[in-house]
């Protein structure tokens, strides 16, 4: 557990995580709707993540500062962009300290980005932030009062943002032809040296003016500021102009999405149009203008329309574009290659923009390389790919194998989680089905799995009532689990180990045209005892399916097969093999009579009959002899009294009879002892061999049953007048000696 102060790396890993998924979530809450795919797939990494918090060290209190996060109260990063922008956001609604207690649900997590989430006028409208969280038992918040922190300065160096602001604003008033006071030159060019300063001050001053419904004044008067500047800088020398323009590059990458937006659409200026973009720009190498993109690119951990909009400002034309897109990938792919799920999620969002924006060059270019590239390897596309950008190239050629099929199918599922399109659905469904013979050739039973998960249990429930989706939907499902990929998941059982054999059997229970057929069948086939417990295994996680297979297979199955048949139903179903049984019992084999009754226990005074029944008719003597088992395993004395009785009246049931008593030896029939004593002691008037068998049987049942009683019995078979029971009566004695 977390300790105030003291945080082990794989702590401080785990809330780098949760900080992460916190501030994407934020930001896709000014992006997208609470039912988009990309905005709810945020959540849930933001829920998983706290999820794992709590179930490692318990509570998680956050501390907010103005510009960082405290876990437990402890300074675990320092300067850190993710800390410091979220910690911003949330500071900025007047938000002191945030707590997660164990038994967090997603629909909490829900509920608290909505309304973090709100702009600022709805939360003042709104009395904060506390109040519309009364419904999230699991989530505290604490805030202080929202007019009070926007009346508040946050002093950053010799001068407040007030001052800061006022200075920007005296700047985009001065004339164009006017040259710049030297303390104002002064003080852009120390404002602007300190980057993170800069960024922070002009943020926040954006923000407060969001508070005020100001924004886009603010932002007109922040660019006409940054207009002049750049204006002024163009009479300079070179070198100076340039060192600060790289500056004021890295400032405006930094900045709000929607105030970088507006700062680069172009301006009115002394009756000409002025491109700040191409002023700031014009020196830049096409390398640097792509570090830039990327460094959008990577700040929102996805791609959005902001960032197409600021794209297209920068490159407009497909001819400086194409170069320039290559390198953006190249970064992207250089900083991400080590971690696939990043890339993907990056992957999903670019696709997601492709399809609105498909006649933008740049989109066109960039899906090609990030999205095609891994999802269609078609030689034309390869060819591209090649020509424009050897890294992302040597990036799928070096991953091949591996690596870069767990990132395909990952793409893949989450391509089809976004999509609304039944065809698109198709296309994409098609594309997986491509994989899925070399992950069987693999023997790659977590991957299979995971594609059966997501048709059966992560769709989406838009895409479920949509007719014509979740057809496509069932298709699919079929198409991954037929009968040949059931057959190739069966051979794999014997070298399969324990997590192989919970993914198959998953795959299995799961399979959309039913794979009970085959698994039964295939367990009836085998003869080595160790796999038929392993696919046995399988059978107990279908016991449904199995139970429906094994009733279809023993209306006409080899007689040889319905002890494994009426096994495998009674673990499956117990209740419906117990009926199957007793609908065996008129069968014409008596072989199956037999496994019938085997298997059958009495679960009431009305089955009683039916058994009766049987066993006076029965003319096979294994069976009968099988059915009276069955009777005396009820444990009714009635039973046996009748037992006895039946087979004591006629002389042709004389060898039932002795068979009768031998079951009441080996199944230890307690109650018998009477009937054996009595049938021990009676002696005919004539010696009779079958008389003699009758006692040697009756004498040998009471030596099973331990007690007082029958050992005296015993003594006395020592000094009976038949030599043969005076014989086994010793050997009886004298096995009991200790």
């Amino acid at each position: 557990m977390a300790e105030q102060g003291v945080f082990s790396d794989q702590q401080v890993e785990c809330f780098d995580g949760i900080v992460k998924h916190l501030r994407i979530s934020l930001k896709n809450c000014q992006f997208y709707s609470q039912d988009h795919p990309l905005y709810i797939l945020s959540v849930n990494n933001l829920n998983s993540a706290i999820a794992k918090w709590l179930d490692r060290e318990g509570p998680l209190n956050i501390g907010v500062a103005p510009d960082n996060l405290f876990p437990l109260g402890t300074l675990i990063r320092e300067g850190d962009r993710n800390y410091a922008e979220t910690a911003e956001y949330l500071h900025s609604r007047g938000v002191v300290s945030l707590s997660f207690q164990k038994g967090l649900t997603e629909q909490e997590i829900i509920h608290l980005i909505s309304v973090v989430g709100q702009d600022y006028k709805s939360v003042i409208e709104k009395g904060g932030l506390a109040g519309q969280l009364d419904l999230c038992k699991h989530i505290q918040i604490k805030e202080i009062d929202y007019q009070t922190l926007l009346r508040s300065q946050s002093v950053s160096g010799p001068m407040d943002e007030d001052g800061v602001w006022q200075f920007l604003f005296d700047i985009s008033r001065t004339s164009a032809d006017d040259e710049l006071p030297e303390d104002k030159t002064r003080f852009f060019v120390d404002f602007f040296s300190d980057v993170n300063r800069s960024v922070k001050t002009l943020n926040h001053v954006y923000r407060e003016a969001m508070a005020k419904a100001q924004d886009e004044d603010t932002a007109r008067s922040l660019k006409d500021a940054i207009v002049r500047i750049c204006q002024n800088l163009e009479k300079k020398s070179d070198a100076e102009a340039r060192e600060l323009k790289v500056k004021l590059m890295q400032v405006i990458s930094q900045l709000h999405p929607d105030l970088i937006n507006i700062l680069l659409e172009k301006t009115e200026a002394r009756d000409d149009r002025f491109d700040l973009v191409e002023s700031i720009t014009r020196d830049f190498s096409e390398s640097e203008i792509a570090e830039f993109i990327e460094s959008l690119i990577s700040s929102e951990d996805s791609f959005n329309e902001n960032l197409l909009k600021v794209f297209d400002k920068l490159a407009p034309d497909s001819e400086k574009s194409s170069p320039l897109v290559a390198m953006v990938a190249n970064k992207l792919f250089a900083k991400r290659i080590v971690n696939p799920d990043t890339l993907s999620t990056l992957q999903m969002s670019i696709r997601e923009i492709f399809k609105k924006h498909p006649e933008s060059n740049f989109m066109n270019q960039i899906y090609k390389i990030t999205v095609d590239a891994v999802v269609n390897r078609k030689i034309d596309t390869l060819v591209y790919v090649a020509r424009l950008s050897p890294l992302i190239n040597k990036f799928v050629q070096s991953i091949e194998h591996d690596h870069l099929k767990k990132e395909e199918l990952w793409l893949l599922l989450n391509i089809l989680w976004l999509e609304n399109d039944a065809q698109e659905f198709r296309k994409f469904t098609d594309k997986i089905l491509e994989l899925l013979p070399e992950l069987i050739d693999g023997k790659d039973t977590v991957r299979i799995k995971e594609i059966v998960e997501f048709f059966t249990e992560k769709t989406r429930p838009e895409q479920r009532k949509d007719g014509e989706m979740l057809k496509e939907i069932r298709s699919g499902l079929g198409k991954i689990t037929d009968p040949a990929t059931i057959e190739n998941l069966l051979l794999f059982v014997p070298d399969a180990s324990r997590p192989d054999l919970e993914d198959i059997a998953y795959i299995f229970s799961r399979s959309g045209n039913g794979s009970a057929p085959q698994l039964v069948e295939t367990y009836l086939n085998e003869k080595n005892r160790v796999n038929r417990n392993k696919y046995f295994f399988i059978l107990m996680r279908l016991k449904k399916a199995v139970a429906v297979e094994v009733v279809r297979r023993l209306a006409h199955c080899e007689p040889e097969q319905v002890r494994d048949l009426l096994f495998i139903l009674t673990h499956c179903a117990p209740q419906k093999a117990h009926l199957l049984a007793q609908k065996l019992f008129n069968h014409r084999s008596a072989q199956i009579r037999w496994e019938a009754l085997n298997m059958f226990q009495i679960q009431n005074d009305h089955e009683i009959p039916t058994v009766f029944e049987m066993y006076k008719k029965e003319k096979h003597k294994g069976v009968q002899k099988q059915a009276a088992r069955v009777l005396l395993a009820s444990g009714k004395i009635s039973v046996l009294d009748r037992l006895f009785r039946h087979n004591e009246r006629s002389w042709f049931r004389r060898k039932a009879l002795i068979e009768l008593v031998e079951v009441c030896g080996q199944q230890q029939v307690s109650s018998a002892r009477g009937h054996l004593k009595r049938l021990f002691l009676k002696k005919g008037i004539f010696k009779t061999r079958w008389r003699e068998t009758l006692r040697v049987a009756s004498l040998n049942s009471l030596a099973q049953m331990e007690n007082d009683d029958t050992k005296e019995i015993i003594r006395q078979g020592k000094t009976d007048s038949n030599r043969r029971i005076r014989e086994i009566s010793e050997i009886i004695l004298k096995l009991e000696e200790p």
